[in-house]
């Protein structure tokens, strides 16, 4: 179905996770907002072209990116769970969003798992648990200003440290957040610690790793085409200063930094 696109997906495990979002859904109800929506949509379509003939697409575009978001009508997102027994599919559960969401990701919590998303639509993190029904269930996160966001998130690493959880949590603006986190036998995220940085952003992925038993390694790639690297000391809930590792990615073409889409690292000392 050509009106449906995959617009997440997360891997855990024996489960994934996959986002799919029914344009057909989008601004529907509004012509003006369904105009907004394909003058944005020009850019992923200029890109394609011939940058030397087509710079007055791309100007378009750019001006149309920070446009009033766009109406929507209804639900307009399906998030499905997989459980996978070997080649076997054991379980797919669902649930509708009526929201854009962003960078969906699942984590483990005891024999079970829970749902981690953003949105493009507002400055909201979103936590799913299954139900005692046995479907996905919206769980209302701590009234807690490490849950508050001022910018929509874009990238979420998620790691289990002994029997708490760390998130990872960059956003829009540039700041990334580290949470130490666990749940009670309500299926209540409760916080643990916490920490925060601001870097140039927008930081649209990030990659999490134990590298000892007090210390995460943490990377986040930047809209604005570099690779940052900092630490987390556990045991002092402290976020060391952030450096760039890797940096000046350029699209020549385009004449714009290179957006860095996926960051990852290994420890081969063995």
């Amino acid at each position: 179905d050509e009106s449906l696109s995959c617009v997440g997906y997360s891997r855990l495990g024996s489960y994934e996770c996959i986002a799919m979002l029914d344009k057909r859904r989008l601004y529907a109800d509004d012509p003006q907002s369904r105009v907004a929506g394909e003058q944005q949509s020009v850019w992923s379509i200029a890109r394609q072209q011939e940058p030397t003939e087509h710079f007055d697409i791309i100007n378009e575009a750019v001006s149309q990116l920070n446009m009033p978001p766009l109406k929507i009508s209804g639900d307009v997102c399906l998030l499905i769970v997989r459980r996978w027994d070997g080649k076997d599919l054991a379980e797919e559960l669902s649930v509708a969003l009526p929201f854009r969401p962003l960078t969906p990701t699942l984590v483990c919590f005891k024999d079970d798992f829970g749902l981690l998303v953003g949105s493009s639509d507002d400055t909201e993190l979103y936590f799913y648990l299954r139900g005692k029904d046995g479907k996905l269930e919206p769980k209302t996160l701590p009234q807690d200003d490490v849950f508050r966001f001022s910018y929509s998130v874009m990238s979420i690493s998620t790691l289990q440290v002994d029997n708490q959880h760390c998130f990872v949590i960059s956003c829009q603006d540039g700041s990334i957040r580290v949470l130490l986190v666990g749940i009670n036998v309500d299926g209540e995220l409760e916080v643990h610690s916490s920490d925060e940085a601001m870097v140039d952003g927008p930081l649209i992925c990030t990659y999490l790793r134990q590298t000892d038993a007090e210390t995460l390694h943490i990377l986040a790639g930047s809209m604005y085409g570099y690779v940052m690297s900092m630490s987390f000391d556990m045991s002092k809930a402290a976020l060391g200063s952030p450096f760039v590792v890797a940096e000046k990615f350029w699209n020549a073409p385009f004449n714009s930094e290179d957006p860095i889409t996926a960051v990852c690292s290994y420890d081969n000392a063995n």
